[in-house]
């Protein structure tokens, strides 16, 4: 008969089950015996035994009462005697109905005939008539103390006939319990011997094909396709040892058939990465250089070795950069980066070089993190390109000042030597040349300011100056524009510990040109609010209006140079104002950025590092990630 794992299981199990019933059947019959054998010692002889003793003192309570009558002492002694026979017929029946041993019946009947001897030796001497007047010391002595003697003597031999019988069960009783533990010793060890001996060979049957299983596939994982299971049995372990065989086969095949392709899409991988232009560095989860490219080799300075991986911070040592990279690979998303910084400057051999970084977590499914692609692309150009800009139209802006301003001085000095001979025609003419010459000095000494600032020639006046003064001094200024709108001007002004470490003049600027570009953008009967607070180590100056709003596709670009909203207001300035304000907010070592929806009016804000105990700014601390 075939017998699968689980009646193997089951069986085993069975068998013991069925000895541990033998075991407690067997205690159960036993402790019935031993109970049986206790009730017999208690129920058949200790009532003979209790009666014997009471009989036996009834006895010599009318032997006294007979010696009492003899001293002249009748009526108590009469009364006594009579007492005590009234108890010993009483317990003489007790005994006599509870007859189980051999010759305890003629004990029993010897006791009954000399006792009523004895009563009848006394039964006259206490007559009215004293039908015994005999009775005296010498026939007690000689008659009837004999009788006392012999009863007594029948007494004590049922006594210790008794006494003797339960010795015996007890003996019996002993044997019997020994007999009993020995026997269930005997079948409990075999019970147990059994129980160990089918427990073993099952859990052998059961185990070892598994601890093979477990080796094969452990081969499996690292490689080794070559694996055989021997099947032990017909059961579900043997079915399970055929299909692993069959699974390590077709896996081996497999393994043969497609190592090939992998081998030959790992080289089409390598060979496209290294023909990428920009440089690509592929990082592991535990931040090891798995793969890199030779221009990412080039642009970091590190050669790479795919046999022994090295650490990136081994390969390049930038504690920011790798910040980045070791949150992006622990997170699975991309990193924040403030846009300032996604440019990494690198000198090699007196060569300054400009990349542009991005990084990217490669995930399995969706949230496990296989580990991160860093992207740098060469920006050197483009950046010598920007910087050659600024200094141009830095340049120009100077160059420009000058003649704008005897342009102006010109057009002054026109206007006054000529004095009323100027028809209005032609007054009309030099008027609308002096606003063009003054809105073309405004540019350009916007773009002056502008290109100092980018490129890091603007001097910087820095001071200790409290916020609120700050605030004061641009609401103050703004005021009158706010007042001509019909628009409410909301100043909260912060405590006066709370301080900067800044150019109050350019932060100035800053305010009044956002309440300018506020006060612009929003129509009759609006609010513009001005606040302060500070968070960490950096205080957040913001200016809220409830204006038009800013749409979405401008709210990105809004600080770049030219950039003005069309459509909302009739634009003002040159475009150059919030770029300015970025430029001066960067030079601080904060961030400035806008939250806007169209319709419900937009908050500017801007970080600056607050004041540190001593009255210094910390200027290693970054800003604050929006």
């Amino acid at each position: 008969m075939r017998l699968n794992l689980r009646k193997k299981i089951l069986l085993g199990f069975g068998i013991s089950l069925v000895f541990s019933i033998i075991v407690m059947l067997w205690a159960i019959y036993n402790l019935y015996v031993l109970g049986n054998a206790s009730k017999a010692i208690l129920s058949e002889n200790y009532k003979s035994i209790i009666a014997a003793e009471h009989m036996i003192d009834s006895l010599e309570r009318q032997d006294s009462a007979m010696l009492i009558f003899l001293l002249e002492e009748r009526e108590s002694a009469i009364r006594q005697f009579n007492e005590a026979t009234s108890d010993f017929w009483i317990w003489f029946g007790r005994a006599r109905d509870n007859i189980t041993i051999p010759g305890e019946s003629d004990i029993v009947e010897s006791i009954h005939s000399l006792y009523g001897k004895y009563i009848e030796s006394f039964s006259g001497a206490h007559s009215p008539e004293d039908a015994h007047p005999a009775f005296s010391f010498q026939y007690y002595n000689k008659v009837v103390f004999a009788l006392f003697e012999s009863i007594r003597a029948e007494l004590s031999n049922l006594r210790e006939l008794n006494q003797r019988t339960m010795y015996e069960a007890s003996d019996r009783t002993e044997r019997l319990a020994v007999n009993t533990i020995m026997s269930m010793s005997v079948v409990g060890s075999l019970a147990i011997a059994v129980g160990i001996v089918f427990s073993l060979l099952l859990s052998r049957r059961i185990v070892h094909p598994l601890i093979e299983l477990t080796a094969a596939t452990e081969r499996i994982s690292g490689g080794d396709y070559d694996v055989h299971i021997e099947a032990e049995s017909n059961d579900e372990l043997g079915v399970l040892a055929d299909s692993f065989a069959v699974m390590a086969t077709r896996l081996k095949s497999f393994n043969d058939l497609n190592i090939g392709k992998i081998i030959h899409e790992k080289k089409k991988s390598d060979t496209l990465i290294r023909s990428i232009h920009d440089g690509i560095v592929l990082i592991d989860k535990s931040l090891r250089i798995v793969n890199a490219n030779p221009a990412a080799q080039e642009a970091l300075g590190f050669s790479f070795d795919e046999k022994s991986p090295m650490h990136f911070l081994e390969a390049f040592d930038n504690a920011e950069l790798f910040s980045y990279i070791k949150a992006t690979s622990e997170s699975g998303v991309p990193p924040v980066i403030p846009e300032e910084k996604t440019i990494l400057t690198i000198e090699k051999n007196g060569v300054i070089a400009h990349y542009s970084f991005t990084i990217t977590p490669v995930l399995l499914g969706e949230h496990e993190s296989l580990g991160v692609v860093l992207l740098l692309q060469d920006i050197t150009a483009l950046t010598n390109l920007d910087q050659l800009k600024t200094e141009f139209v830095m340049t120009a802006s100077h160059e420009l000042k000058s003649p704008l301003t005897s342009i102006a001085i010109s057009l002054d000095l026109l206007t006054e030597g000529l004095g009323d001979t100027v028809d209005e025609k032609h007054r009309e003419v030099i008027e609308a040349a002096n606003e063009d010459v003054n809105r073309l000095k405004a540019l350009v000494s916007d773009l002056l300011d502008l290109s100092r600032l980018e490129s890091g020639k603007a001097e910087m006046d820095l001071a200790r100056y409290p916020v609120r003064d700050i605030m004061e001094q641009a609401c103050s200024i703004m005021r009158r524009q706010v007042e001509e709108k019909s628009l409410t001007l909301r100043c909260d002004l912060p405590d006066v510990t709370m301080a900067m470490m800044v150019d109050g003049n350019k932060i100035v600027w800053i305010l009044t040109n956002l309440l300018a570009n506020a006060i612009r953008y929003t129509n009759e009967g609006g609010t513009i609010s001005v606040s302060a607070e500070e968070i960490g180590h950096f205080v957040y100056i913001k200016v809220k209006d409830t204006g038009v709003g800013i749409p979405p596709e401008y709210q990105r670009k809004i600080f770049e140079k030219f950039v003005q909203v069309k459509g909302a207001a009739k634009p003002g300035g040159t475009g150059l104002g919030l770029a300015i304000c970025r430029e001066i907010v960067r030079a601080h070592g904060g961030r400035i950025w806008v939250e806007s929806e169209v319709g419900s009016g937009s908050t500017f804000t801007f970080t600056l590092p607050s004041v540190l105990e001593g009255g210094q700014s910390d200027e290693n601390r970054e800003g604050p990630d929006s």
